[in-house]
């Protein structure tokens, strides 16, 4: 019997819950899952004297119509009051084991070369501070250079008329070339998935 991808991805989804969810126990938090905040259903919520945080926990890939929506609502609702949101994305391991040194820096190399399609979905004074948690998708070797094509988390300092709004964490999409020596040659594609991010309204604040 083969099990589906789907639950495969409801298995690492809910260990993800459970083990951000240990974490912030340790770390002194009251934690409550599946909570209400300000109205919107979050995945977490974790409160440690005035400090609260909020955690929403997604699978790789564009989400769903609706997942968008309430990300972007609660986005929102944290700027309003003061909360921190973090957008955690669960990437299953691949079949393949595919292990490329140094990729982060070499795709932060990248994105100073090239602007990433989505920015400019942000305030023009953003920027992406550090990629992490790089995973290649796919690998081909051709004639000394090699593409590499995958998925990472950019993470964005959100800088509105000078001064820094909020940090943010969104997913990446990329294709690169590179030598054989590690060396950017080329950047095919990379691009920042901004779907769930919703701008501004009038206050200032994230918007829907």
């Amino acid at each position: 019997m083969k099990v589906s991808r789907e639950h495969i991805d409801e298995v690492w989804q809910e260990a993800t819950i459970r083990q951000v969810l240990d974490n912030l126990v340790e770390e002194g938090y009251s934690v409550g899952k599946n909570e209400e905040y300000d109205g919107i259903r979050a995945d977490i919520v974790a409160r440690r004297g005035e400090e609260t945080r909020i955690f929403e926990i997604k699978m790789s890939g564009r989400p769903d119509p609706a997942a968008v929506h309430d990300i972007s609502k609660l986005r929102k609702a944290a700027a309003r009051n003061g909360a921190q949101l973090h957008l955690i994305i669960v990437r299953p391991p691949v079949s393949a084991d595919v292990e490329f040194d140094g990729l982060e820096d070499i795709l932060e190399e990248a994105v100073g070369r090239e602007q990433p399609d989505g920015m400019e979905d942000l305030p023009s004074e953003s920027r992406i501070e550090t990629i992490t948690d790089a995973v290649v998708r796919k690998v081909h070797v051709q004639s000394g250079e090699i593409n590499v094509e995958g998925e990472a988390v950019a993470h964005v300092e959100i800088i509105d008329e000078g001064e820094t709004f909020m940090m943010d964490s969104l997913p990446l999409e990329f294709s690169i070339t590179t030598g054989a020596n590690g060396e950017l040659k080329n950047v095919t594609r990379i691009a920042l998935d901004t779907s769930s991010w919703g701008g501004y309204d009038d206050g200032g604040e994230a918007g829907l």
